[in-house]
């Protein structure tokens, strides 16, 4: 539940009220398509769109074609699932670096725990790596993630998921990273056919979902 809250205080905080969509993100879209121009800028999406581009879209491109039909996309999502599933969808997902695919593998993967088990210093490490895996790695960049996490530990607080005494002692706290190995992780990456048949499995369960 922390990581949940948490994901949604620092990534998405109209996410429980939105419809997949922001009028603020649409602004923003807009003011970039005008200034890039005919480009828009990443980031400020909602968590149904960064859904959308991870598992459907599957794609990064930046052009007005494809943030209206993420846009689009995102508010059919939310008229078929609840915003528990497209949170948890969401969260399961996202790559965390290293191999992870998902919040409780980047908990094994860089705390060897269960996300339930998380601190929540840990926690925020783990949401700091859904905006940039590699900047924000902790093993590579610790100063960057030690900002990142400390960016993070405000809105937290700010938005009520964790108290004031919370936020003091995770903001005192050292990042102490302990790699897990995930189990399909050499596999995934160095064998073709292995990572080809997972590619497929994943697509047709999405498609098994609904999406």
């Amino acid at each position: 539940p922390n990581v949940q809250k948490a994901v949604v205080a620092t990534e998405d905080r109209t996410f429980w009220t939105n419809i997949g969509i922001s009028p603020k993100g649409i602004l923003r879209a807009a003011v970039s398509y005008v200034i890039h121009g005919g480009n828009i800028a990443g980031g400020g999406s909602t968590i149904t769109q960064q859904l959308v581009k991870n598992k459907i879209l599957q794609s990064s491109e930046v052009s007005a074609e494809r943030k209206v039909t993420e846009m689009v996309i995102a508010q059919e999502l939310e008229k078929r699932f609840t915003k528990d599933q497209i949170l948890e969808s969401y969260l399961n997902s996202v790559y965390f670096g290293h191999g992870a695919y998902g919040v409780n593998a980047a908990a094994k993967a860089y705390f060897n725990k269960d996300q339930k088990d998380l601190t929540v210093r840990e926690a925020a490490v783990v949401i700091s790596l859904t905006n940039n895996p590699t900047l924000y790695d902790p093993s590579i960049n610790p100063e960057e993630s030690k900002t990142k996490v400390a960016e993070i530990l405000v809105k937290m607080k700010r938005n009520g998921v964790i108290n004031e005494e919370q936020y003091m002692a995770a903001l005192k706290e050292e990042t102490v990273l302990n790699f897990g190995e995930l189990f399909n992780e050499r596999e995934f990456t160095d064998n073709y056919a292995l990572s080809f048949a997972i590619s497929r499995a994943a697509e047709e369960m999405s498609k098994a979902d609904g999406f």
